[in-house]
């Protein structure tokens, strides 16, 4: 007889198919009858998902139900936390991981008395090789998850030892037949001995079978479910009829009993398609809003919270409440559904509108420092504060972006001043301005944004002021030259018969970058091939433009490609098709020994996937990837054409 400890939960995804809104109205009447139910049935304990979002959310509608909140996490019946959000754990950067267990852990501790302390992820598509590294930072020894194991090929059960890169460790303990293995709904209540021989029975002998177990942990939940009324009557009944012994139980209480078994060692990451998939594709979907992701989080880390560090060394007094919102409206866009992207068009538009309400924040604060502290350097109008926000030197090339009456102005020899881009905005007449006077019309001069490049020293952490004169010539621009070729000291760049060629000091790289076509049949969650379709390479065939100076080159090459619309014009002879236009920039600096590139696509088709090559020449099985806190080695493996007999979806490396 197996020993089965039953978990009553909800997996509450913020949005999905629905909004996030959807979901508070659901939450309005679900969470007050689970705090009703608890307070009535003290044997009683219920898992609030893992994140404390959806408590912000409640007692935001619920002011009054913060104490009751409390007392049920004091008494051990209610479980929130550590996560502030249920994290996507292969897209989002380690700093975003781990802030979102600092927030969340430090919300429900301030707010509530505790946090569960356990890594509770029930339904993330897949994890990164690292995890149990960001866990153990905060104090968290203890991981439970559902998607991304195959026990034949890892730890060999259900519950494992699972080391990150380095000697961090968790004791992880896997849900392979899903989050709702033990679900306990009204029509199981109805018909109690069938869901016990049918359900809940095999999936005890599943996860005892997969490691010789004696004892397992059954979650009774699924998406937006409410609390089991009355659970201790209905585990009586269960009893009556399973063959084997089932228990109220809670996460914390069986890992504390799942660290005193021997247990098997694993190491690496999570993302097997054994017993559910795990949409190794869906980085490739809704890619503009992983892109802002990531630009949000470098913003954060590598602008906001250094240029917060420089203001606090010059006295300079900026709420650190407004860091942890902007982080909070970050991690709200980070959930598996909704950074994966497999969301409906109208959470699109949510996600979307958070993320410019996120940025704004974050370029609120960073004109906010920067300009308190040019006001306490008395910096004139021909000054240029710039930053060196990353904590190590720097020496090299910088862009930096100012306004200016005239380009007729020059800096110092030693910065090598070049104009690389520039925008001018017209005279504005008769603009009426609230003075102390009252109105008055004033005429606004015209003026120019100038992007720079500049050469300079500059330690780190900290700003330097650059000063420009007036001049009787216009600063050092581009020169457009007829030539299709640039070149530094270190790498040349020729375009030549629709191909690109790298040369630098020991060998050449003919045909180093290209883009690849294909039809996407997908769904919200995966790219699929169309049948019948195949992928295509497309030419870079356009108009080409040389600018450069004696310290900056580049070549500008702008086309079209005539692509079908839509699934359906592809598998036509004489289907619809319509013009994508490209626009590729690569440029080089003195002495930079990598070659920058910029690519910029106006999509106007439908359901297709674009994807850059690059040749490097190199010749090997594997793939070195940087990951959250490290870097792990990879084998492409091959898949075998039976792949299905093994994997629910296949395993695409």
């Amino acid at each position: 007889m197996v020993k089965a400890y039953l978990v009553n939960h909800t997996h509450w995804d913020r949005e999905w198919y629905f909004t996030t809104q959807d979901a508070q109205v659901l939450s309005d009447q679900l969470f007050t009858q689970v705090l009703d139910e608890l307070e009535s049935h003290p044997e009683a304990n219920f898992t609030l998902d893992g994140q404390m979002s959806i408590i912000d959310e409640y007692v935001e509608i619920h002011p009054e139900a913060k104490e009751r909140i409390h007392d049920l996490v004091e008494r051990g019946q209610l479980f929130i936390g550590p996560w502030y959000t249920q994290t996507d754990a292969n897209i989002p950067a380690a700093e975003s991981l781990l802030r979102n267990l600092v927030i969340g852990i430090n919300d429900a501790r301030k707010y509530y008395g505790r946090a569960m302390m356990l890594g509770y992820l029930p339904d993330t598509f897949g994890f990164n090789a690292n995890l149990p590294m960001i866990l153990n930072q905060v104090g968290i020894h203890d991981f439970l998850s559902w998607r991304g194991t195959n026990f034949k090929r890892q730890a060999g059960s259900v519950y494992f030892k699972w080391r990150a890169l380095g000697n961090s460790v968790v004791f992880a303990a896997n849900f392979p037949l899903g989050y709702y293995t033990g679900q306990i709904d009204l029509a199981s209540k109805k018909n109690l001995k069938d869901f016990v021989k049918n359900r809940l029975d095999k999936g005890i002998e599943f996860e005892a079978k997969n490691g010789n177990n004696d004892e397992v942990l059954i979650p009774s939940g699924i998406d937006q479910m409410n609390i089991v009324h009355n659970i201790s009557d209905t585990v009586k009944k269960i009893n009556q009829y399973s063959k084997n012994d089932v228990q109220i139980s809670t996460y914390p209480e069986f890992m504390k009993r799942l660290r005193s078994k021997k247990l098997n060692t694993y190491q690496g990451e999570l993302r097997y398609p054994t017993y559910s998939r795990v949409h190794r594709t869906i980085a490739s979907v809704r890619s503009r809003n992983k892109r802002k992701n990531f630009k949000l989080e470098q913003d954060i880390l590598r602008r906001v919270e250094p240029l917060m560090l420089i203001a606090k060394k010059s006295s300079i007094q900026v709420s650190n409440g407004l860091l942890i919102k902007l982080w909070k409206q970050l991690f709200d866009s980070q959930p598996h559904d909704t950074l994966g992207g497999s969301v409906t068009d109208n959470v699109a538009v949510d996600i979307d509108h958070r993320f410019k309400q996120a940025f704004e924040i974050a370029d609120g604060l960073e004109n906010y420092i920067k300009k308190r502290i040019a006001q306490r350097l008395n910096l004139t109008d021909k000054d240029v504060i710039v930053f060196n926000t990353d904590p190590y030197d720097f020496d090299g090339y910088k862009l930096i972006t100012f306004m200016s009456a005239s380009k007729k102005i020059k800096f110092p020899d030693k910065y090598e001043a070049t104009l690389v881009k520039e925008k001018y905005t017209p005279t504005r007449p008769n603009i009426m301005q609230l003075t102390p006077n009252g109105f008055e019309f004033k005429d606004e001069p015209g003026y120019y944004k100038l992007y720079v490049l500049i050469k300079l020293r500059m330690n780190g952490l900290g700003y330097k002021v650059i000063h420009f004169e007036d001049a009787d010539q216009e600063l050092t621009s581009l020169q457009e030259l007829d030539n299709n070729s640039i070149a530094n000291d270190q790498l040349t760049v020729v375009y030549q018969d629709g191909k690109f060629t790298l040369r630098d000091k020991n060998q050449e790289y003919y045909d180093v970058i290209s883009v690849y076509d294909q039809a996407n049949d997908g769904d919200t969650y995966d790219f699929s091939p169309l049948r019948k379709d195949h992928e295509i390479r497309l030419n870079w065939n356009g108009k080409l433009t040389k600018k450069e100076t004696s310290t900056y080159k580049e070549l500008i090459l702008e086309g079209k490609w005539l692509l079908p619309y839509s699934l359906d014009d592809r598998l036509k002879e004489d289907g619809q098709k319509k013009e994508v236009p490209f626009k590729l920039t690569v440029s080089l600096t003195n002495g930079e020994k990598v070659l920058s590139c910029r690519l910029h696509i106006n999509n106007t088709v439908l359901a297709h996937r674009l994807r850059l090559r690059m040749r490097s020449r190199m010749q090997t099985e594997y793939a070195h990837t940087q990951i959250q806190g490290g870097f792990r080695k990879t084998k492409n493996e091959p898949i075998d054409d039976n792949w299905n007999d093994e994997f629910v979806e296949k395993p695409v490396n």
